[in-house]
């Protein structure tokens, strides 16, 4: 049977994987940090979420600043978004 892992899980494994290793905690560029989410993103925007509340959920979860444009840029670069009430609307 396969092993599978929640988030906080797979995190705990990663950070106990690089300390082993004598490695430092990896961090994450803003734009990775957004890849990972682009379906969470996705999902998030058709139920009606703006980008720049989507930030504000990010931002109390993280405590760093991230602007509807980083969400824009990260969406349009994976040519998987639209945005209702103001973001990219990609064509057909």
């Amino acid at each position: 049977m396969p092993i599978a892992l929640d988030v906080a899980g797979a995190v705990e494994l990663q950070r106990r994987w690089r300390a082993c290793r004598g490695l430092t905690p990896r961090v994450f560029p803003i734009q990775a940090l957004l890849e990972l989410l682009i379906d969470d993103i996705r999902a998030m925007r058709k139920q009606g979420r703006t980008d720049a509340q989507i930030c504000r959920i990010i931002e109390q979860a993280t405590a760093r600043h991230i602007r509807p444009q980083d969400i824009q840029a990260v969406c349009a670069q994976a040519d998987v978004c639209s945005a209702p009430g103001g973001g990219i609307q990609l064509e057909a």
